[in-house]
């Protein structure tokens, strides 16, 4: 139910304050509160998640200071940072509450900013991260959200500004979170990549091509071969190279539930400059429709790996349908379908387990359904 309430006041917000556009001051205070209440609701969380239950049991026994101490970045399990952000945390206190409050902290403010200056419906791109990545980002992938924080506080700004070596910093400093970030080396070739101007016919000429490459594309036994060189490759070999889907029905269910990224890159003919922020946007807009795709064959990968533009993308997706907002009825249309395909992602029980019911701390009831799932 918490759930519900924080996604009817966001939209609220979005509705009395952009639609019917209210004052800058007015603004700024609803979108501080936003914030304030996201926050507390991810940091004041008990045993909701997934990863995060793992992170949290690893907590209560991990001494972060011993960790960094005898790191070695070839064999240790985590990232150098994510220990010294550990390490942090047990140094206020050896509450787990401690680390969900301050990384709901850090990784929201990071949204916040990105949406607020890159957004033109800052209110409805909250709308969207509600939709899609809040629960995702604030208590599951709680390492490699950190890692996209960088991404979003600085790394998209240098990319923008082309400032290569402070790009290669921050990759290097998002990937010592999580290895995931190295990613971000990937994003310069958005540049090139949007050169392409993109209408219907390419579209379904990339859609095609990639499902025919992946269906007898053999990336499980790729990233066997590449795991043969260290243990820690291996172990996620193993990990990732088995999460591989070709059912059927579960593909084409998939691509119901890219409604919204079809939709996103069908109004990138909108973004018609030749200027470099046009030719970038678009570029990522293409990389995370691609990377979309690879997803419905490898989730576990792929999803990762994409990480690092899922915020990027409900902006854009945001500022997109910004262009055809006069036309009222197709606008609200495309609004239904992408939140609508936002909700559809957690029909499946396994999923909803994970986030609901929501407890706090001020009521540590654990779940036994979750709890099961996790040690299975």
């Amino acid at each position: 139910m918490i759930y519900l309430v924080v996604l009817l006041f966001a939209f609220l917000c979005h509705y009395k304050l952009e639609q019917e556009r209210s004052g800058k001051k007015t603004k700024q205070i609803f979108y501080f509160i936003e914030y304030i209440v996201l926050v507390l609701v991810a940091g004041l969380r008990y045993r909701v998640g997934g990863d995060s239950l793992s992170y949290e049991d690893d907590y209560m026994i991990l001494d972060g200071i011993q960790e960094l101490s005898y790191y070695n970045f070839a064999t240790s399990e985590h990232g150098f940072l994510w220990y010294a952000f550990v390490s942090c945390c047990q140094f206020i206190h050896n509450e787990w509450v401690v680390l969900q409050i301050l990384h709901a902290i850090i990784f929201n403010y990071a949204v916040f900013r990105f949406v607020s200056r890159y957004s033109n419906m800052p209110f409805l791109s909250i709308v969207f991260y509600l939709t899609f990545n809040y629960l995702y980002f604030n208590t599951e992938v709680l390492r490699a959200s950190l890692g996209v924080a960088v991404f979003l506080l600085w790394g998209y700004d240098a990319l923008l500004k082309k400032e290569w070596i402070k790009y290669l910093l921050l990759t290097f400093i998002a990937s010592n979170f999580h290895i995931e970030c190295v990613a971000f080396l990937l994003f310069p070739l958005a540049y090139t990549i949007g050169k392409c101007k993109i209408n219907g016919g390419k579209v379904l000429i990339i859609t095609v091509g990639a499902i025919l490459l992946l269906s007898v594309l053999k990336i499980d036994t790729l990233l066997y071969s590449i795991g043969q060189y260290s243990e820690a490759l291996m172990y996620r070999a193993n990990s990732y190279g088995t999460a591989v889907d070709r059912n059927a029905n579960g593909i084409i269910m998939k691509l119901i539930l890219m409604a919204p990224v079809f939709i996103c890159l069908s109004l990138c003919k909108y973004i018609k400059g030749d200027d470099e922020i046009s030719k970038l946007n678009r570029g990522l807009v293409i990389i995370y429709f691609v990377m979309s795709i690879l997803v419905i064959y490898f989730p576990v990968i792929f999803s990762r790996i994409i990480n690092p533009l899922r915020i990027f993308y409900i902006v854009m997706l945001t500022n997109l349908l910004g262009y055809i907002k006069p036309k009222k009825s197709l606008y609200a249309v495309l609004l239904v379908v992408s939140l609508f395909c936002g909700f559809l992602q957690y029909r499946e029980k396994e999923i909803l387990i994970k986030y609901y019911p929501y407890h706090s701390i001020f009521e540590p009831i654990k779940e036994v359904r979750r709890e099961f799932l996790f040690t299975n």
